[in-house]
């Protein structure tokens, strides 16, 4: 087995992949990024429901009939 730097080379199956080893800092990519840095819900955001409206009126009818 041979060692550069942070990366050890791994024998598999008759081939060499390089593992990475011990990553201190690892850097937050792309969406885990956002996720990281989107603002939390508080506790009153989780307990808030839909606002609860009165139900509408029935609409006028479409067409009135004038004479036969």
């Amino acid at each position: 087995m041979q060692m550069v730097g942070s990366l050890v080379a791994k024998p598999m199956a008759g081939r060499r992949t390089l593992v990475i080893v011990g990553s201190t800092h690892p850097q937050h990519k792309a969406v885990k990024l956002m996720n990281h840095r989107r603002p939390k819900k508080k506790g009153a955001d989780r307990r808030h429901k839909a606002a609860e409206y009165a139900p509408l009126p029935p609409p006028p009818a479409e067409y009135t009939v004038v004479s036969k």
